[in-house]
């Protein structure tokens, strides 16, 4: 059996760019990554959900590989070590589709990928189906008063303005509707943002696959969230599709698709 390549990793900061002060009037840098593969290397910023760019003195980087050697890491390390073992799995699966064409080219927006929320992701891709078939369906002085909406005002709008448009919608966009309307209800009765990273590996698919069973099956679970419906447009949304929702495997199916569609 082959011996797997070696994947180097090396933290740093980027002297190279503009430092802040911290509170204690010292100049801290970007950090960075040095990655070495193939007899190849690249650096990439280190970016984490809920931080840009993160900004450290040389004692913090050196505290922090101290604690990486002990795993005894803080909140914020241990997401940056969860990135670590991202970077390791893109880089494995990049060099197992390129082989010796293996190039870090775009290697950085494809880590972003894997933080991305799957409720932007639903969002974008439901929203920009739904303009395809209103510059169709409503005239276009009405769709020029409803495009710039968020998707569930712009829906309630255009819906307000055409009597039976629901109807007219077709089943791959209302699928799509039902999709993105009860992943709302699932991040918001979770209180978390799914990302796609926490889809695939850590249990996030299997979680909402089981919320949305009991979506579908239980009137508890339908009262309480539909209960929101009068504040949240969201939850509006959901309760114009609710009594007509498919299997969770279907809509589980949907999402993934979308997911994956947006992969770079």
């Amino acid at each position: 059996m082959a011996r797997e390549k070696k994947i180097s990793l090396k933290y740093f900061l980027n002297h190279r760019l503009i430092p802040q002060k911290g509170k204690d009037g010292s100049d801290k840098y970007p950090v960075y990554i040095r990655i070495t593969f193939y007899r190849k290397q690249t650096n990439v910023k280190l970016s984490i959900p809920g931080i840009d760019t993160l900004y450290w003195d040389e004692p913090a980087l050196s505290e922090f590989l101290d604690r990486k050697e002990t795993g005894n890491l803080n909140s914020t390390e241990i997401r940056i070590v969860k990135q670590e073992a991202i970077l390791r799995e893109v880089i494995r699966r990049r060099y197992h589709k390129q082989k010796d064409k293996f190039t870090f080219e775009g290697i950085g927006e494809e880590m972003e990928y894997h933080f991305e929320k799957v409720l932007a992701l639903l969002h974008e891709s439901t929203s920009s189906l739904l303009d395809n078939e209103l510059k169709i369906l409503l005239p276009p002085g009405q769709y020029e008063v409803v495009k710039n909406a968020n998707l569930a005002d712009k829906y309630f709008a255009a819906t307000a303005l055409s009597i039976g448009l629901k109807d007219q919608l077709s089943e791959s966009l209302q699928m799509m509707i039902k999709s993105f309307a009860s992943f709302c209800a699932f991040d918001a009765f979770r209180l978390k943002s799914t990302t796609v990273y926490s889809w695939y590996n850590e249990g996030d698919k299997e979680a909402y696959n089981q919320f949305a069973r009991q979506l579908i099956n239980s009137d508890k679970v339908r009262e309480n969230l539909l209960s929101k419906s009068q504040v949240d447009n969201n939850m509006r949304l959901l309760s114009n599709f609710i009594d007509n929702l498919p299997k969770a495997a279907i809509l589980t199916d949907v999402i993934d698709n979308q997911i994956l569609a947006a992969r770079p």
